[in-house]
């Protein structure tokens, strides 16, 4: 039996609500649980890097009292690192295609500055991003033609 969206009472939103309104966030609201017992907020980084690794993490499996425990304060800064973190993305014409990059691949490669940081890829999707709209333009330019 199938049951649409609107009778479950779930809100939808088309493509263009997804590019617009969407912040590059940590895991959104998943998290993962590492072999060691810790919570982290990504999944990237449950093995890896150590000191980029305790960046993400919010709590952890307490065997004693048989639960997680969470902390409140550390997840509220980790759901902090978005575009908004990196003054330099403010006025950028690639915002909403790069959102600031994969913040686990900064966090490996730069650990302290890695939130308010801009992309080390930065350039390049600018350079990448200009070539796509430019393509686009000829091809608009072209298809009115015919």
């Amino acid at each position: 039996i199938k049951t649409s969206s609107v009778a479950l009472g779930i809100k939808r939103n088309g493509p263009e609500h997804f590019l617009l309104n969407r912040k590059t966030t940590v895991s959104g609201n998943n998290f993962l649980v590492t072999p060691a017992g810790m919570v982290s907020a990504c999944n990237r980084m449950a093995i890896g890097n150590e000191i980029a690794q305790l960046q993400f993490i919010f709590g952890y499996f307490c065997a004693t009292l048989s639960r997680f425990v969470f902390d409140r304060q550390r997840y509220a800064a980790i759901r902090k690192f978005t575009i908004d973190s990196i003054a330099t993305c403010d006025d950028c014409f690639a915002r909403l295609s790069c959102r600031g990059d994969c913040i686990a691949n900064k966090a490996t490669i730069d650990h302290r500055g890695f939130s308010s940081n801009p992309s080390y890829r930065c350039e390049e999707v600018k350079r990448f991003l200009s070539r796509i709209l430019l393509c686009s333009i000829d091809d608009n330019k072209i298809a009115s033609l015919v």
